[in-house]
């Protein structure tokens, strides 16, 4: 995978969405952070002691790696797996926007129920 744009895109997705996903797990008491290394973001009216996003500094760049790395290699198991296909094109093979954003639509919730299923148990 030498596409720049494509790598780039999967990491500013990954640092974008990843600190969110982090913040479930602050917000049911999964885990803390402290300062500095701790960020707290406050939204409009929703207040809380921590904010709305509790998350670290270091999170955004570890989710946009992991974005890269997952990323490439569904691209590179795509291109593994359509050697000897007749179909000529990857695009033939793309996901419409809609089920991209649906299948992150479910991860979310997925990551969101972990917390809340630990927050149940702990």
């Amino acid at each position: 995978i030498s596409d720049w744009r494509f790598l780039s895109f999967m990491f500013a997705c990954g640092a974008l969405l990843g600190p969110f996903l982090d913040g479930y797990h602050g917000a049911f008491g999964v885990l803390t952070y402290q300062p500095p290394l701790a960020v707290n973001l406050q939204v409009g009216g929703w207040y809380s002691a921590e904010g709305v996003l509790h998350t670290a500094l270091w999170v955004p760049p570890l989710f946009g790696v992991a974005g890269v790395l997952i990323g490439a290699l569904y691209v590179a198991g795509d291109a593994a797996a359509s050697v000897g296909s007749t179909l000529d094109k990857a695009e033939e093979h793309a996901p419409s926007l809609g089920a991209v954003l649906a299948t992150i639509g479910l991860f979310t919730g997925q990551y969101w129920l972990s917390g809340a299923m630990w927050a149940l148990h702990a």
